[in-house]
């Protein structure tokens, strides 16, 4: 009997000792949120220049522990031509952080798009553009399902 309670007693103080020394997240907490982006009828300036574009866009992000944000396409391309003869590669869709110089192509890949040691809650800002020629572009209604994800480190 003595012994058993001594087994208990021990195993009680293990388990204390393994709490207190190595702590961890039981359950951490994350939201992020993300408005449309909406490049809406595109026109000759915006072919003239080769590209459409959305400056600013905010993620808002919200996390208890040091986080992560990816993004991914859940499409394989942009859509189809009114004519069906033309499909808009999912690779003219590109961001970037806003203020830095790098665009990257979007892919149905999880891509890293920013990561933080800091928790609590806030934004970041992304640009987002659409690349345009008149040599291939077709008229359409072109759009991709995008997904941003944030998860713990």
């Amino acid at each position: 009997m003595i012994a058993e309670t001594f087994k208990i007693l021990l195993a009680s103080f293990l388990l204390l000792g393994e709490l207190l020394f190595f702590p961890k997240a039981l359950l951490a907490a994350q939201s992020i949120s993300v408005n449309d982006f909406a490049f809406g009828v595109v026109g000759e300036t915006e072919f003239l220049a080769g590209y459409a574009i959305l400056s600013n866009q905010p993620i808002l992000w919200e996390s208890d522990v040091p986080w992560r944000i990816t993004v991914r396409s859940l499409d394989a391309n942009l859509g189809m031509s009114n004519s069906g003869e033309y499909i808009k590669p999912l690779s003219d869709l590109e961001w970037k952080l806003s203020g830095e110089s790098g665009w990257t192509p979007m892919t149905q890949d999880d891509t890293e798009v920013d990561w933080s040691e800091e928790t609590g809650s806030g934004a970041i800002y992304i640009d987002v553009r659409v690349l345009l020629e008149w040599a291939y572009d077709e008229p359409g209604t072109y759009q991709a399902d995008l997904l941003f994800t944030i998860s713990a480190l």
